[in-house]
């Protein structure tokens, strides 16, 4: 695999050019064109410095995966794999051509080969990645497909080396749930990191009769975005729900284009942020029910708290619907808010110090969208997260 050493993206990107590889994705990259800081997507997220950077561009080593409990991940190689999980490295990954993200196509032509992944029996999957390098660009794709009639649930989880920072990890899925068949996307990005960038870019495509539930767990003082197009086919169930707490200086947040293309097709968004300290919260949610898409049904609500007393946290929320059929059930909403200065007075009036009336306020805020998983390990993991993100802000001041 020929790379460069020393590189921004686009770097990485023109010397591709000159190998002829991947020429679609990038057609459609030069379309879109780079996003800056008035792309829509990234107007809150200050995109231009991170792709203006050199990155360390290294060789994408050859090895052989070990045996083990979860799938591992490190610096965008897999180095473990369960004997149940069906797990194969492709070249020429497949994009969708109709992503709204540049940098989905990007991901797509700089990552030379596809982690793939085929669902055929019910299963509990989890996938851990692990950053290792300092001031690298790391870009890699997975496709998980999971087939027609089968259960699944993956549970992804990150983790920073000490000695990491400065990188951009620019990754993302590409999923298939086929018809009658149900996925529960646990995502635990919960990194205290605060100079590591992370950036997902992702498709999704629910078939007739198929269900996912997408949900996130996002905490901690680096910054990460993550952009999903899904698409509902005919009676298609989505349940989305996103938990973000930032801090520090971090922009972190959700960008969803959710299309209802079929029939009775379902979709349910919640999205519940706590920003504190100068953190920064996006919320971008598009949900557009397509002429065919009769008898649909979506809600959609975000609501956030700022924690910061100097008014230095900020939230972004732009939830939207584009309907083309009149034969449906539509609401949306969006709130922003503080703690509520009269039930702090009344937990204190019960002899509870300040500080932990405020924690359980925070808490009893946060706590519903953790109830939704359906593994008390992965909450209890969750739970734990959260914490060490509430206690490192509560450091910090």
């Amino acid at each position: 695999m020929k790379t460069l050493s020393k590189g921004t993206l686009v770097d990485l990107l023109k010397s591709y050019r000159t190998e002829t590889r991947q020429t679609d994705a990038l057609e459609h990259f030069d379309t879109l064109g780079l996003p800056g800081n008035k792309t829509e997507q990234y107007r809150h997220f200050s995109i231009k410095p991170i792709l203006a950077k050199s990155y360390t561009i290294a060789n994408i080593p050859n090895v052989t995966p070990q045996s083990g409990e979860y799938i591992e991940i490190v610096d965008g190689v897999v180095v473990r794999v369960p004997d149940s999980i069906t797990l194969t490295i492709e070249t020429a990954p497949q994009f969708d051509d109709s992503h709204f993200d540049a940098l989905y196509y990007a991901g797509h032509a700089a990552s030379e080969t596809c982690i793939a992944i085929t669902v055929t029996n019910d299963v509990k999957i989890k996938i851990h990645h692990r950053i290792t390098q300092s001031e690298a660009l790391l870009t890699y794709r997975i496709a998980l497909n999971v087939e027609k009639n089968v259960h699944a649930q993956v549970y992804e989880t990150f983790e920073n080396s000490s000695q990491a920072e400065g990188s951009l990890v620019l990754y993302g899925y590409d999923i298939n749930v086929n018809a009658y068949a149900t996925l529960q996307w646990i995502r635990n990005q919960s990194i205290e990191d605060k100079h590591n960038v992370l950036l997902g870019s992702h498709q999704i495509t629910v078939a007739d009769n198929a269900a996912m539930k997408l949900r996130t767990y996002d905490f901690g003082a680096g910054s990460a975005l993550h952009l999903y197009k899904i698409d509902l086919q005919e009676h298609a169930d989505l349940q989305s729900t996103h938990l973000v707490y930032a801090t520090s200086h971090a922009a972190r947040g959700n960008v969803l284009h959710i299309s209802h293309r079929g029939r009775y097709s379902k979709s349910v968004q919640e999205a519940k942020y706590i920003i504190n300290d100068h953190a920064t919260g996006i919320f971008d949610g598009l949900i557009k029910i397509e002429h065919d898409a009769k008898f649909s049904s979506t809600r959609q609500n975000s609501k956030a708290m700022l924690l910061s007393a100097h008014g230095g946290a900020r939230m972004y929320a732009k939830p939207q619907l584009e309907i083309y059929t009149d034969e449906l059930e539509a609401s949306h909403g969006s709130s922003t808010g503080q703690l509520d200065e009269k039930q702090i007075f009344y937990l204190r009036s019960r002899g509870i110090s300040i500080i932990e009336a405020k924690k359980m306020l925070i808490l009893a805020f946060a706590h519903e969208l953790m109830e939704y998983v359906e593994d008390e390990i992965i909450i209890q993991e969750i739970e734990t997260a959260f914490d060490v993100a509430h206690n490192s802000a509560s450091k910090e001041k």
